[in-house]
C-alpha cells in the first residue's frame, strides 16, 4: 500500500519513497524526458487535435462502451501511457472516479492539466512499480510502441489485484502497415491470435477480443498503398500526421459512432484496431 507523506509517497510494505512535484508522483524521474516509444512533442499535437479528430473522438466513445460492460464505477483504474489524459477525462466524466494515469514522459502528465484523476504517476512500465494495487489497468494504443510487449504484460499482471482486468487497444493487421505507423513510432501491428497468445502465455483469461472500426479498413488500405513506408520520413510527414479534411473528418466520425452502436457486442476478426479484455 502507498501512503501520502510530507512531500512524497511512502510504501508501507518496503519503505521505498517517491517524490511529488506539481501533482505528479515520480517513480523514475531519471526517465521523465524519455522518448521511449514516442517523441514527447507528439503529445502537444495530440492536445491540439484530441477534441476534433474523428478517430480520437470515436475511439473514446468506443472505450466508454467497453468500460460500461467490464468495469464498475467504484473500481480502481490505472491508465498506462495516458498521454494528455484525454481518454481519462472522458471516462471520469462517465462516473469512473478512482482513475489514475501514468506515463514515462512528464510532458503528457503536464498537459493533462486539471484532469480530475486520483493520481498522476511518472514511471516506466518495463520496471516494477505496483503490486496488486489496481482493479483495472488500461493501455490504449500503447503496447505497439514497446520493444518488449511481453515484459510489459508481465509487469501489468503484477499491478493487478486478483480478478483484476486489463483492457488493451492496439492497431490491427500487419498488412495495413503504412508510413503513418512509422510516423507514430509503432513497432508492430497485431493480429488477433497473436495478441491473444501474448496474454494467454501470461495466464490471463480472455474475456473479449475483437476487431473494431471495420469500416476504416478500405481507407487504411488505400493509405497503405498511397503512403507506403519507404523508410524516408521528413518534417512535413510529422507536421501533417493528424490533418484530415474537415468534411471527411465529420463523415468518418459519424460512420464510426454508428458502427460502434450497432456492432459493439458482435466480435469481428477484422477492423482498424483490436480491443482485448483479459482477467488475472
Amino acid at each position: 500500500m502507498i501512503s501520502v507523506e510530507s512531500g512524497g509517497y511512502l510504501c508501507k510494505a518496503c519503505g521505498h519513497g517517491v517524490a511529488i512535484e506539481n501533482g505528479i508522483v515520480f517513480f523514475h524521474p531519471e526517465e521523465k524526458n524519455s522518448n521511449s516509444g514516442m517523441e514527447g512533442c507528439i503529445l502537444d499535437d495530440v492536445a491540439e487535435y484530441e477534441e476534433k479528430h474523428f478517430w480520437m473522438s470515436a475511439r473514446r466513445s468506443y472505450l466508454g462502451a467497453i468500460f460500461k460492460k467490464f468495469v464498475k464505477p467504484e473500481e480502481s483504474i490505472l491508465e498506462i501511457g495516458a498521454g494528455t489524459g484525454y481518454v481519462a477525462k472522458y471516462l471520469i466524466s462517465q462516473g469512473y472516479r478512482d482513475y489514475s494515469i501514468g506515463d514515462i514522459n512528464e510532458r503528457g502528465l503536464e498537459l493533462s492539466g486539471q484532469c480530475a484523476c486520483r493520481h498522476k504517476y511518472q514511471f516506466n512500465v518495463m520496471r516494477d512499480v505496483f503490486t496488486e494495487h489496481f482493479d483495472v489497468v488500461g493501455m490504449f494504443d500503447v503496447l505497439e510502441h514497446l520493444d518488449d510487449d511481453g515484459l510489459a504484460v508481465k509487469n501489468i499482471k503484477k499491478m493487478l489485484k486478483k480478478g483484476g482486468r486489463i483492457i488493451v487497444i492496439v492497431p490491427a493487421h500487419k498488412w495495413l502497415w503504412s508510413k503513418q505507423d512509422a510516423i507514430a513510432y509503432h513497432k508492430r501491428r497485431y493480429e488477433i491470435e497473436e495478441l491473444k497468445d501474448l496474454f494467454l502465455k501470461n495466464d490471463f483469461n480472455i474475456l473479449k477480443v475483437s476487431g473494431f472500426f471495420l469500416s476504416l479498413i478500405p481507407f487504411m488500405y488505400v493509405r497503405k498503398n498511397v503512403n507506403r513506408d519507404d523508410g524516408m520520413l521528413c518534417e512535413k510527414d510529422y507536421r501533417e500526421r493528424f490533418k484530415v479534411n474537415g468534411l471527411l473528418n465529420m463523415l468518418l466520425e459519424v460512420m464510426l459512432r454508428i458502427e460502434t452502436a450497432i456492432f459493439i457486442n458482435f466480435p469481428s476478426r477484422y477492423g482498424g484496431s483490436i480491443v482485448l479484455v483479459a482477467k488475472k
